[in-house]
């Protein structure tokens, strides 16, 4: 045995005797949920494991770096319990802790490989990069004195992000220009905000609000939207948690708080510890007026505890697809004060106010699928509002009214994987000017465009059916927006032809009072939109996971 592998033995038998001391601990002060396995027990574990390291360091045909086989054998554990459980290392575990803190220091660009060029998809508004005049389908080609060929997306965000203060040299060819610029920018904090847009719809007395992660402050910055809008006039909200991954379980709890009374209970979780309640703390901004939530499969964790809250007490409607049931809850531990990375790992269930499992009970191994057996309630349940209406668990947020859109076709789906919308729009702002208030694709420029289609590998139909070729043509318009006016003209754009926005604001213009918008959901089934291959679709994906 050579001086590391003795070494490392040692290591992990330290641990073993940390690990029986803090269980005997554990045991001694009496608490409920000690470590199943007994000390001997999981001696004798260690023991095999560090038996079978020790053969493969000594015997195997090539030499292996001991760190590698470590962190392939605690990801081998966490692969045994669910997807959410994982091993997270030293630079993940500082990106997350910088994710959710809401900021980072960098220049405040969103970039992307468009074939295999590091592109400039947008500038953050009011940051260095808007500052230093870059602007959407800008190629960067160096990154202080580096080549960016073959570079990755990954890659590039940790060359470009740094401490506030310091300077980055890029080398930049700007759309329709032959020549590339140096620019040197400062990097500051970068904040990412929670809530990209919010206004009131055109011609309504309604405000829609697009949420798009919780990190921290969304609750407060929920709020502030809230405050503008009905400064602006609006009477009816519309809040967008459409393809929302979740976060903080603090800003999910603060984002309902706004529209749910001081007191209110807004999730539950139950784990080996015991069980917890969250209630709103203050008094709301938005206590009444009507109210509509979008959610779709993308929509998980955070966004479906403030979807299961408002459709527990009967606050608002809810108009989408069944959410994609994320209701666990992760704990970070820290190894060796975040040197060594971390374990996130679930900790608990969140269940909604009346008692609904918001998890779809995705498990990797049996090891937890009798537990989620016992545990998948399918309902219904009853709100615990005014209404007391009926609902239903099982996993996810199932909503009130059905939003089903068709899947996108392979044409679709190829045109987007390829970049093709973002190189057109990038070349058509480049040879016309560009109204936000009136962008409009003509037959000849969607012609034009199918036609630079079929000049790449995509596989284009001879027909192509209206519907497909209604949906091209509205992203067309969305991508010119984004690529003229950034991402605040993107929102704006795609409010105009957003036609599950257009359900909801049609069904919030028959209503006065928040409590007929169930009724008048109620009088128009008509309206709602099942495509059955897409519910099977995202029904197949959870079963899959």
């Amino acid at each position: 045995m050579t001086r590391k592998q003795f070494i490392l033995v040692i290591v992990i038998m330290t641990f073993f005797s940390a690990f029986v001391g803090t269980s005997l601990g554990l045991i001694a002060q009496g608490l409920r949920n000690p470590v199943s396995s007994s000390p001997a027990n999981i001696h004798e574990e260690l023991e095999f494991f560090a038996s079978s390291l020790n053969i493969i360091l000594s015997n195997y045909v090539t030499n292996v770096e001991v760190q590698e086989l470590i962190e392939a054998s605690v990801n081998g554990m966490l692969e045994e319990l669910d997807p959410y459980s994982v091993y997270i290392d030293s630079t993940e575990y500082a990106r997350l802790r910088e994710n959710t803190s809401g900021s980072f220091g960098g220049l405040g660009i969103e970039i992307g490989l468009r074939g295999d060029q590091l592109t400039v998809i947008a500038p953050i508004e009011n940051t260095p990069a808007e500052r230093a005049g870059l602007v959407s389908g800008d190629i960067i080609l160096e990154i202080d004195g580096e080549s960016t060929e073959g570079i990755t997306t990954e890659e590039a965000v940790q060359k470009l992000r740094g401490a506030p203060g310091t300077d980055v040299v890029i080398l930049v060819l700007h759309p329709g220009h032959e020549q590339p610029q140096e620019i040197t920018i400062t990097r500051e904090v970068i904040s990412i905000h929670s809530v990209p847009f919010a206004g009131i719809i055109p011609g309504t007395n309604i405000g829609y609000i697009r949420l798009s992660n919780f990190y921290q402050n969304a609750g407060e910055e929920v709020e502030g939207a809230l405050d503008s809008l009905i400064n602006l006039g609006a009477e009816k909200f519309i809040l967008d948690l459409r393809g929302n991954p979740g976060g903080l379980l603090r800003e999910a709890i603060d984002v309902a708080n706004n529209f749910l009374p001081k007191g209110a209970t807004i999730v539950k979780t139950n784990g080996r510890t015991g069980s917890n309640r969250f209630f709103a703390e203050k008094q709301p901004i938005c206590p009444e007026q009507p109210l509509i939530l979008l959610l779709n499969f993308s929509s998980a964790s955070a966004s479906e505890i403030v979807g299961g809250a408002i459709q527990d007490h009967d606050r608002g409607l809810i108009i989408g697809s069944r959410s994609y049931g994320k209701g666990s809850v992760q704990s970070i531990f820290p190894l060796d004060r975040g040197h060594l990375g971390a374990i996130k790992l679930t900790t608990s269930r969140y269940y909604t106010p009346s008692g609904r499992l918001i998890d779809a009970g995705h498990t990797r191994t049996r090891l937890q699928r009798e537990d989620n057996v016992e545990i998948a309630d399918s309902g219904p349940f009853t709100t615990i509002g005014p209404l007391t209406r009926e609902v239903y668990g099982g996993g996810g947020i199932y909503p009130d009214f059905l939003y089903y859109s068709a899947l996108l076709s392979p044409l679709e789906t190829s045109i987007l994987s390829e970049g093709l919308y973002f190189t057109y729009a990038r070349d058509y702002i480049l040879n016309q000017p560009v109204d936000l208030d009136d962008i409009s694709i003509s037959p000849a420029d969607y012609y034009d465009f199918i036609t630079e289609v079929q000049l790449t590998d995509i596989e284009v139909s001879d027909t192509i059916s209206p519907f497909i070729q209604d949906r091209i043509i509205r992203q067309l318009e969305i991508s010119i927006a984004n690529a003229a006016f950034g991402s605040k003209g993107r929102y704006i754009q795609s409010l105009k032809t957003d036609e599950e926005l257009e359900i909801a604001v049609n069904l919030l213009q028959l209503v006065e009072q928040p409590l007929e918008i169930f009724e008048i959901a109620n009088q128009h089934p008509e309206w709602q939109v099942i495509d059955s291959t897409a519910m099977a679709y995202e029904d197949s994906i959870r079963r899959e996971y």
